[in-house]
Order: structure tokens, then sequence, then C-alpha cells
């Protein structure tokens, strides 16, 4: 699948970085389903995420296979860490 040639829905912008040890919360309430959600960094960023969690209108976490760029830019930081649970890990 090429991605550049995909329709995505932004559902929400991060404006800023969040205090060290908290999380951003953003609440959709799109009533659409959706096969795939990404998290994409605002141009000019590094990307470094320490987690990416998506719920579903019942606040279930919804599973599936994480996807992302690869390799990262550091050994041991790929982007599985963004999704592995662990808020001391992240990806580069």
């Amino acid at each position: 699948m090429n991605l550049n040639k995909v329709d995505f829905t932004t559902f929400a912008s991060v404006t800023s970085v969040p205090a060290s040890g908290q999380y951003t919360q953003i609440t959709v309430s799109d009533p659409h389903a959706y096969r795939y959600l990404r998290y994409l960094g605002p141009d000019g960023s590094y990307g470094n995420v320490a987690e990416v969690q998506f719920y579903d209108t019942n606040g279930h976490l919804l599973s599936g296979t994480p996807f992302g760029t690869s390799p990262p830019w550091a050994a041991g930081r790929d982007y599985i860490k963004a999704f592995d649970g662990d808020p001391t890990t992240f990806f580069d």
C-alpha cells in the first residue's frame, strides 16, 4: 500500500510537549470505523514518542499490529517502543 496516496482524516493535533511523566489525552467523537490509526509527528519534529495508545468508544485499549519507520535513529529505539506500554522506553 502506498501511504502517500491514501486519504487520511486528522482527528486532532498535539500542539505542545506534555510535562515529564504526563500524557496527552485526546477524545475523538467520530462515529466512523477506520482500518488504520496513526500518530504523525509535526513537520520539523524528531518523532520521539514514549507511548501511543488508541481506545475504542467504550474505553477499551485497541489491539493490532503496530507499524512505523525503520531503522530508528538510535539502536534499540524502534517504533515498537511507542507501543510497549512502558513510558521509560521510546521511539527515536
